[in-house]
């Protein structure tokens, strides 16, 4: 029995989701820098930021182009994942008030989320038809694993 890989278009569904998610990754680190009062912390918040929205690109180079197919229906949302992935963002965008409260809330909730997204979307692409999402996906786990230590760190810090 084979394995049920992504065929083109759920593919591109998935590149244009990881877009919208690493997309609102930037804007969540780019927010909550500027409720930490460490310069030190702050600095790396934004350097997290930065590094979502270089992921955020190289996933948008990745979208199939093609003058008979739109792309508008790859823009988005499209697995229940990424639905979990996007509330946790704005349970996490809302809570920018308090530097305690908003890195937990990504520590426990945002980035089991988005990991899952990922590792999910990894497991469904093929070796053969899916090699640059895939170098994407790997890139943006290390991403994750990397906020992780990050927050981690910010949140024993600031404690």
């Amino acid at each position: 029995m084979t394995e049920p890989f992504f065929d083109l278009f759920h593919a591109a569904r998935r590149i244009g989701e990881a877009v919208a998610i690493e997309d609102a990754l930037f804007e969540l680190y780019g927010t909550a820098a500027r409720f930490i009062t460490r310069p030190q912390l702050s600095v790396a918040l934004q350097v997290a930021s930065r590094s979502h929205g270089e992921l955020s690109e190289g996933f948008a180079q990745r979208l199939p182009v093609s003058a008979s197919i739109p792309t508008d229906q790859f823009r988005g949302i499209s697995s229940p994942l990424g639905r979990a992935a996007m509330a946790a963002i704005a349970l996490a965008k809302r809570e920018t008030e308090d530097p305690l409260v908003i890195l937990s809330v990504i520590a426990d909730e945002v980035l089991p989320c988005v990991q899952r997204v990922y590792n999910e979307a990894f497991a469904l692409t093929s070796p053969h038809a899916d090699g640059p999402f895939r170098v994407m996906l790997d890139r943006a786990l290390e991403a994750v694993d990397g906020d992780f230590a990050l927050v981690t760190e910010a949140l024993n810090s600031l404690r």
